[in-house]
């Protein structure tokens, strides 16, 4: 990911990271350029899930060391709610799902969705939606719709 960074710097990250994230902060005071293009970065991210592990920690790493940012908890319809529920008659709910982002996909990230699980998997589907505006034209993009 660090090498593909910068040979192109616009990146798209998601799926069944087993991270669990919870509050983790991965913008920090060292990124200027990220909370002067985003002021609401210095917000605590929203965040139904308290959990943290390593993978969520590592995956926290990653976002701070790529100036990328995790839209989980920051994308309007993304509350850091439950994306994984398990098998039926398990209590295993959490949010091991996820989308790091490069700022410019993070500029355009109009709204999340995270639908009820199904019965085809244990993970709720989940999909981003991006405003693209060019030329006075604005169009609505789904990208990364996965269960």
């Amino acid at each position: 990911m660090s090498h593909a960074s910068q040979v192109a710097p616009h990146f798209l990250l998601f799926g069944d990271l087993n991270a669990k994230v919870g509050g983790l902060n991965e913008v920090t005071h060292a990124h200027k350029s990220l909370l002067v293009a985003h002021p609401a970065l210095q917000l605590a991210r929203w965040c139904e899930c308290q959990a943290i592990n390593a993978a969520g920690r590592l995956l926290d790493d990653l976002a701070s060391s790529l100036n990328g940012i995790l839209g989980t908890g920051r994308v309007c319809g993304d509350n850091g709610q439950v994306s994984y529920v398990g098998s039926p008659g398990q209590e295993v709910a959490s949010r091991p799902d996820h989308i790091l982002m490069s700022s410019a996909f993070f500029r355009m990230a109009d709204s999340a969705q995270i639908l009820p699980v199904i019965h085809i998997s244990d993970h709720c589907t989940m999909s981003l939606h991006f405003l693209v505006e060019e030329a006075g034209f604005a169009c609505r993009l789904v990208s990364g719709c996965w269960a």
